[in-house]
């Protein structure tokens, strides 16, 4: 098991640079796009809103956090989504 992982070791320390210049870049990216586009797609955490609304003072704090954890929320994501969509179909193939 230890011999299988170690290529995928080597390969990410040996691109370690590229893989931190690419987090950098995409990034800037994301909250870039956040700037231009957020307003417009829903992601508006700015003006006076209730208590319970959020957790964001202002669009600078979310679009930042946003673009900050992208890494870890896509995973994540993809892992819940794996899940919901194997239970769907092992309940198809039940009930049939």
């Amino acid at each position: 098991m230890i011999k299988a992982i170690a290529p995928l070791g080597t390969f990410l320390m040996s691109n370690m640079h590229l893989i931190i210049a690419t987090y950098i870049i995409v990034v800037l990216i994301t909250i870039y796009f956040f700037t231009k586009y957020g307003k417009k797609i829903g992601f508006d955490y700015s003006g006076p809103h209730d208590p319970w609304y959020n957790d964001w003072s202002n669009n600078t704090q979310a679009y930042t956090a946003f673009g900050l954890l992208w890494p870890i929320m896509i995973p994540i994501l993809v892992l819940y989504g794996g899940w919901k969509l194997l239970t769907m179909f092992t309940g198809k193939f039940i009930k049939n």
